[in-house]
């Protein structure tokens, strides 16, 4: 063997484990920034989410409304309604997976209480506004308050 082609080894290994020093600095650098994106609030609190829905415990909110017009309404009625509202602006998929039923309706006073789930709150909310497009404004449902649990909506519906 040479001593020309020695130095060349030695040339080669040496620049092959700078190049891989400076590989391995470079990954270093990305997965620390990866595992400090990981532990952001932002995540956790979706991973939080994510686990719960897992174990299969969906928040639901409560909708309190009051109707306006078209008080002769029985609870069927009202919750075909608010569901065809549903359906027709958001389809047959997310209404679904919206869960959206209605939990109580006083016909005499012409208030209830609409559950749904957490996610699909906003959905909900323009749904019920949107009762008076599709019934060309025979039937008209304000969305008054939104609450967490069944009792406080119920009371809610009580004042209203």
């Amino acid at each position: 063997m040479t001593t020309e082609y020695a130095v060349f080894l030695a040339v080669a290994a040496l620049a092959t484990s700078t190049a891989a020093l400076i590989y391995v600095v470079r990954l270093r650098r990305q997965l620390t920034t990866v595992l400090k994106a990981l532990d952001s609030k932002a995540l956790r609190r979706y991973l939080r989410v994510v686990e719960a829905r897992q174990r299969g415990r969906d928040r639901k909110r409560f909708i309190v409304f009051k109707l306006l017009a078209g008080r002769g309404l029985s609870k069927a009625e009202v919750e075909e309604l608010i569901k065809k509202s549903f359906k027709q602006l958001f389809g047959t998929t997310a209404l679904a997976i919206a869960g959206v039923s209605l939990a109580h309706y006083d016909p005499e006073r012409g208030a209830g209480v609409v559950r749904v789930r957490a996610t699909h709150k906003n959905h909900a909310i323009v749904a019920l506004a949107a009762v008076d497009v599709i019934t060309r404004g025979e039937v008209v449902i304000q969305p008054t308050r939104t609450t967490g649990t069944l009792r406080k909506a119920m009371r809610y519906a009580e004042e209203a």
